[in-house]
């Protein structure tokens, strides 16, 4: 952890232009976040995998591109599915609405250059929400593709109970982290105080102190000291 140019070149593949910023400014400073960061992204109560998907799946929510994109790196290197990104933008959704599905998009641009694949020359250009439901299905795998297209079917009906129920409890991720997720969401955008109902399906699915503790500490990074706050007042509240 001593040389942090080393390290996020390690992690993102290159130095961002913002880490060159803190070397050149405050090295110490680079130094001490170095270790923050390798200690909030190591294995613990929740996996090193699993607190990458996270970061991205808060970012697609609080439609912040540079971080979501950083950690798409990250989950494709680990292989995730285009099934797992697509449940995790459908969880985006429940939290920040269509805005949330318009910017995947740029997250499913990267996977596909990453993998090697063609990137689709209207895949820029995409400004429809009826535009992304039909990229999703196109690149979803076909075993996962009657659950997508049941998404769909209550996106268009409005019927927002049977959306949350398929998106949270059905599909390939567990639901406890995509109730994990959905948690971050509120997190990172100071609004915990409005988390209960989430809070109490997270429990009821297993989540323990020290995965909503772990879940809280790769929140602040991507979203300051006040997100470590939101997630004390989640580990200080009691649910029935």
């Amino acid at each position: 952890m001593e040389d942090g140019l080393a390290y996020f070149k390690q992690v993102y593949g290159s130095v961002p232009a913002w880490i060159a910023a803190m070397h050149a400014h405050n090295p110490r400073m680079l130094t001490f976040y170095t270790q923050l960061r390798g200690e909030a992204f190591a294995d613990g109560a929740l996996s090193v995998r699993d607190k990458d998907d996270l970061i991205m799946a808060v970012n697609v929510a609080r439609l912040y591109a540079p971080s979501m994109l950083n950690h798409v790196k990250g989950m494709v290197g680990a292989g995730a599915s285009f099934a797992e990104l697509i449940e995790y933008f459908w969880v985006a959704y429940c939290y920040k609405g269509d805005a949330a599905l318009l910017i995947s998009t740029q997250a499913l641009a990267l996977a596909l250059n990453l993998r090697g694949l063609p990137v689709p020359p209207t895949l820029a250009s995409v400004n429809s929400v009826a535009e992304v439901l039909a990229l999703y299905q196109t690149l979803i795998e076909a075993e996962h593709l009657p659950h997508l297209q049941q998404l769909i079917a209550c996106y268009h009906a409005q019927e927002r109970a049977a959306l949350e129920q398929a998106v949270f409890y059905q599909g390939v991720l567990p639901s406890k982290i995509k109730l994990l997720a959905m948690l971050g969401n509120h997190i990172v955008e100071l609004q915990a105080a409005s988390a209960h109902k989430w809070l109490r399906q997270a429990r009821a699915a297993g989540v323990d102190d020290g995965e909503l503790a772990d879940l809280g500490l790769v929140c602040l990074l991507t979203a300051g000291i006040p997100a470590w706050f939101e997630s004390c007042d989640l580990l200080n509240t009691t649910v029935n």
